[in-house]
């Protein structure tokens, strides 16, 4: 199913075909629904932005979470994303923290300015000392 994704990578970005993000969603979808692992992130990409599709958070977080449970990173980003700004979830903190370090630990092993923001608003909603997080540390003053 590798091949549909790439046909919907290819009307989603406009290379060698007119830039369609309608077409672009039913090939991701074929592929998603064959467990395509990066057909299902940017389908809820799709979905999350609205564009070739009707714009759904609950069913981007539903694509989002199937790849995210088959280990990938930037499902776990994109839930973590969805959580922090309260899309179609109720804001959550600590589960944003947790997607969104969790694809830093994976990929980087460092931390940006928005897993910072996370783990200061988790440790203020929960009581949570930042330095109890495993590997956090010292967390920088202003952000």
């Amino acid at each position: 199913m590798r091949a549909n994704s790439n046909i919907g990578f290819l009307h989603n970005n406009g290379l060698g075909v007119k830039q369609d993000s309608e077409e672009a969603a039913t090939w991701y979808r074929v592929a998603a629904e064959h467990g395509d692992v990066k057909a299902e992130v940017y389908l809820g990409q799709l979905c999350q932005q609205g564009r070739g599709v009707s714009q759904s958070y609950a069913e981007a977080m539903a694509w989002y979470t199937r790849a995210a449970d088959q280990g990938d990173s930037e499902a776990q980003q994109d839930i973590g994303y969805l959580y922090e700004h309260g899309l179609g979830v109720t804001p959550d903190y600590a589960k944003a923290m947790t997607g969104i370090a969790g694809r830093q630990i994976r990929t980087t092993r460092r931390r940006t300015p928005a897993s910072h923001r996370c783990i200061r608003k988790a440790s203020e909603c929960h009581k949570i000392s930042p330095k109890r997080k495993r590997g956090i540390g010292k967390l920088p003053a202003t952000y």
